[in-house]
């Protein structure tokens, strides 16, 4: 027997669980109460996107998108699942959006490329000297900048348990 009907089988022994699922298509969204209206066609009805209001993992569904919302007589309606999301919300939301990691990876390649340019242009400048009778060069940079940049490596700054897109 495999795990998945094990489980099934203990639970009809408990008795009757009052649980049924439901497709159903998502209607309209309240963020801000953390519901969504569902409706099968026949029936609407207002789920919880949240086991309750606070800064823990949300998920907003697309509006006309379908979802299986859980019916109980012990527990609000919630939304176990959802074939499109708009938005997610972790922890109340307060640092913003995730950073797109090659984006963001490119970008500071192009910044310690040009900065490594600066210094080695810095570096290697000397002053020409026109003076009246003569033309010359002076010594280079007194205080020459030591160091360059190695550029960011992608792995450097990902979490690859966490992908989003």
């Amino acid at each position: 027997m495999n795990s998945s009907r094990d489980i099934r089988d203990i639970l009809q022994q408990l008795g009757p669980t009052n649980i049924e699922l439901f497709d159903m298509e998502v209607v309209s969204v309240n963020e801000n109460e953390r519901t969504a209206s569902c409706s099968n066609g026949v029936n609407e009805v207002v789920c919880r996107l949240m086991a309750s209001v606070d800064d823990g993992m949300l998920y907003i569904p697309e509006v006309g998108s379908t979802v299986v919302v859980m019916l109980s007589k012990t527990v609000d309606p919630v939304i176990l699942m959802y074939s499109g999301i708009d938005k997610i919300v972790m922890r109340g939301g307060q640092f913003e959006g995730l950073v797109k990691v090659i984006e963001l990876t490119e970008k500071l390649n192009n910044l310690e490329n040009k900065v490594n340019t600066l210094i080695n242009t810095f570096n290697n400048h000397t002053h020409i000297l026109t003076l009246t009778m003569r033309t010359g060069t002076a010594a280079p940079t007194v205080t020459p900048v030591s160091g360059t940049l190695t550029p960011t490596q992608q792995s450097e700054i990902e979490n690859e348990n966490i992908t989003h897109g």
